[in-house]
C-alpha cells in the first residue's frame, strides 16, 4: 500500500504530471508527421485536422484515466510509470513495497483504438458504473421515440411559432 505523507504524494503528482506530459509529446509526434505530409500535399487539410482532434482525444483519455486512478489506484499509475521507463523499479518497490508486475496496470499510455473517438457504448456503460448521467437525445428525429407528452410539436401543425409556443405551454 502507498504511504499517503507528502513527500509520497508530490512524488506521485510528479508522476502523474510526467505520464501526461510523455502521452502528450508523444501523440504530439503524430500531429507533426500529419501537418508535414499536408505541407507537401501528401495528406488534405482534413485528414491533419483529424490528427488534431486524434491527438486532443488521446490527451483527454490519458488525463482522464491517470486523475481518475490517483486517488484509488496510485500504484497502477506508478506501475505505468515504470512501464514507461519514468520512474525505476528500484523506486517503484520503495515507494510500493512489491514489484511493479505485481501491481496492475492502468493503462494510462494505451489506447483501445487511435483511429477513431471512444466507442459509445463502451464511454456510457463505464460512467453508468459511477453513477446517473444524463442523456441528451434529439427528439426532432424520426429514428428518436419519446413518450408522447415529450415529442415536439410540427411547426407545420401550429401555424405559426407562438400558436406552437401558446400550444405546448397547455
Amino acid at each position: 500500500m502507498l504511504e499517503r505523507d507528502p513527500k509520497t504524494l508530490a512524488r506521485l503528482q510528479a508522476v502523474v504530471t510526467a505520464l501526461i506530459e510523455h502521452r502528450v509529446s508523444t501523440s504530439l509526434v503524430d500531429v507533426e508527421r500529419a501537418l508535414a505530409r499536408w505541407r507537401t500535399g501528401a495528406h488534405s487539410a482534413l485528414a491533419a485536422h483529424g490528427a488534431v482532434l486524434r491527438h486532443a482525444a488521446r490527451c483527454e483519455r490519458t488525463v482522464e484515466r491517470v486523475t481518475a486512478a490517483a486517488g484509488d489506484r496510485p500504484e497502477g499509475i506508478l506501475r505505468d510509470a515504470v512501464d514507461a521507463g519514468l520512474m525505476s523499479e528500484e523506486e517503484f518497490v520503495q515507494l510500493v513495497g512489491k514489484p511493479s508486475q505485481d501491481i496492475a496496470s492502468i493503462d494510462a499510455l494505451v489506447d483501445e483504438d487511435d483511429a477513431s473517438a471512444p466507442d459509445k457504448r463502451r464511454t456510457l456503460e463505464a460512467l453508468l458504473a459511477r453513477g446517473p448521467v444524463l442523456v441528451h437525445i434529439d427528439a426532432r428525429r424520426t429514428e428518436v421515440s419519446v413518450p408522447a407528452g415529450s415529442a415536439p410539436i410540427p411547426a407545420w401543425s401550429c401555424g405559426s411559432a407562438t400558436a406552437c409556443r401558446r400550444r405546448s405551454a397547455t
